[in-house]
Formats: structure tokens, sequence, C-alpha cells
């Protein structure tokens, strides 16, 4: 699906002239590729921001390191809205991320008022109820110390995400 972003054979950036490099990562046989991928152009300048932060997440998943954003849950959400974007139909873009939540214990949600609260915002925004239950579970037992997380603020700009 990456593919129609793809620029095969684009000239060296700036950042890479004069490195004394053989090649791609310093590989004479690999070959250079950019992708330049856009946000829609029917967005505005906030939602483009959103998307580009969503792009970069999808990013940090394959390569297995940590989220960026403002909210947890605002992000995750968007992770696998840019999966179901980016990835090959058929491919099982929930179990991935839950997979994903695992691996960088961000399913863990003990004691953890920023997950347990990411975690109810995502299962709440694609309605899978196991996953609310539970987060929902921890909000109640953390209720005294929710208010010390981001996520807590519902005026959060990823309210619409």
């Amino acid at each position: 699906m990456l593919d129609r972003f793809l620029v095969e054979g684009a000239p060296e950036s700036p950042a890479s002239e004069g490195s004394g490099d053989s090649g791609f990562f310093g590989h004479p046989d690999n070959r250079r590729y950019d992708l330049y991928i856009p946000a829609p152009v029917s967005v505005e300048r906030e939602q483009s921001f959103l998307y580009h932060l969503s792009t970069r997440n999808f990013f940090a998943w394959m390569f297995g390191k940590p989220l960026v954003g403002t909210h947890l849950g605002g992000s995750i959400v968007g992770l696998l809205n840019s999966m179901n974007e980016f990835r090959s139909e058929g491919e099982d873009n929930v179990q991935s991320i839950l997979e994903y939540l695992e691996g960088e214990v961000y399913a863990d949600m003990r004691n953890s008022p920023d997950h347990a609260l990411a975690i109810l915002y995502f299962a709440e925004h694609f309605r899978f109820r196991d996953m609310w239950i539970d987060a929902f579970a921890h909000c109640c037992g953390m209720n005294d110390i929710l208010i010390t997380s981001i996520g807590f603020d519902v005026s959060s700009p990823f309210s619409d995400a």
C-alpha cells in the first residue's frame, strides 16, 4: 500500500552528502527510497498535523518504537487508522496493534492512569467492549489519581480523532 508514496532513485539528501557512505546505510548495493505522504488536501492545518503524527506513529509501530503525541489514546486511535490506510487488505490490524500495545507495555494499565485512560479512549472509539470494560475497571480503581493524567483532559485535540 505504501508503494503509491514511493520515489525510487531519488537524489541524495543534503544530510548524506559528503558523509563518505558508499550507499544507503553504508552498503553499495542498497538503493535509496524517499517517501512523500501528503495529508489529504481537504483537511485543515490541525488535522494535517494529526495525520502526519499518525503516519509517524505508523513507522514507530513498524520499527517497534514508542508512540508520540499529546494524548496516548488519540495516538493509538490514529495508529490503527494509519494501519488500516497503509497496510494491505487482509492484514489483521487489530491483532497487530494489540500485540504492539502489549510489547510496548501500553496495555499494562496497573497503577498507570495514562495507559488506562488511553486504552479506555481507544476501546471506546472502536467499540471494543471487553477492552473497554477492563480499562474502565482500572480507571475506577485509580479514580483518585486519574486527574494527574493528560488523558483526563476532555478538551484534548483528539476528542474528535
